[in-house]
């Protein structure tokens, strides 16, 4: 896997990046300071060397049609500022600093979540989704890492699948496998040919359900490549009976 470049100390918009939060197929996050009101929040730079203008133009529209659902419900991500830097055309969008993390962060790898917390928790992101679906738009990337957790200890839906946007125009940028992982174990079977929809994200919700349920993902892909590793999967995901909880020791 390719390192990430390190934008740190570069600026987009108004926020100097003072700090790389993390990386994943699509961009990295960084630590971001505003220049005028001192105010640190999240900064996530798309790096797509392969971005032509149509693309750049569906990242704005999109990302101006996220921005209107700002304060629609607590348990989406605000955007705070979006764009495309000039003079090398890398978009970037601003999401409240959440230093608690994902939810990942909650439970160690493997770990079964009690039933009454799963259904408070389908209840949280429920109520993000149907402010997304109600506009028209598809998620498109549900998974623990696209969850995080606000001071108050809610749950919050983030990336609201602007940055995957990239891999659908263009499935054969370089990517591991590494990188896909987190992604298309959740991914309905539709989605591995670009046609998601609204009930794409049920699906992705179900497969996260199962997950907290049991421990595990249903399926894991397999594959050196890319491309092995796509198809894999998602043959599991198309054709493949669900295993049951008990398979996974439930």
């Amino acid at each position: 896997m390719v390192s990430p470049l390190d934008r740190t100390g570069e600026v987009f918009g108004n926020y100097t990046l003072v700090r790389l939060i993390g990386h994943g197929g699509f961009g990295s996050v960084y630590l971001g300071v505003h220049k005028d009101l001192g105010t640190s929040d999240a900064v996530k730079v798309i790096d797509d060397p392969n971005l032509t203008l149509q693309d750049l133009q569906a990242f704005k529209d999109e990302a101006k049609r996220v921005h209107d659902l700002n304060g629609l419900s607590k348990h989406l991500i605000a955007f705070m500022e979006f764009g495309i830097r000039q003079p090398d055309n890398v978009p970037y969008f601003v999401t409240p600093y959440m230093p608690d993390g994902d939810i990942t962060n909650r439970y160690t790898q493997g770990s079964i979540v009690a039933v009454k917390d799963v259904a408070d928790y389908l209840n949280q992101l429920s109520d993000g989704l149907t402010v997304i679906h109600q506009a028209g738009l598809v998620h498109r990337d549900i998974k623990p890492s696209n969850i995080l957790i606000n001071q108050q200890g809610s749950l919050v839906l983030t990336d609201l699948g602007i940055a995957t946007h990239t891999y659908t125009v263009h499935p054969n940028a370089p990517q591991s496998p590494q990188s896909l992982i987190g992604t298309w174990e959740y991914a309905a079977p539709e989605h591995f040919v670009g046609r998601a929809t609204n009930k794409s994200d049920i699906y992705s919700l179900g497969i996260l359900t199962y997950k907290w349920l049991c421990g595990d993902v249903p399926f894991h892909g397999v594959g050196i490549t890319t491309t092995g590793f796509i198809h894999d999967i998602a043959l599991k995901h198309a054709r493949q009976a669900v295993p049951t909880f008990a398979s996974h020791g439930g």
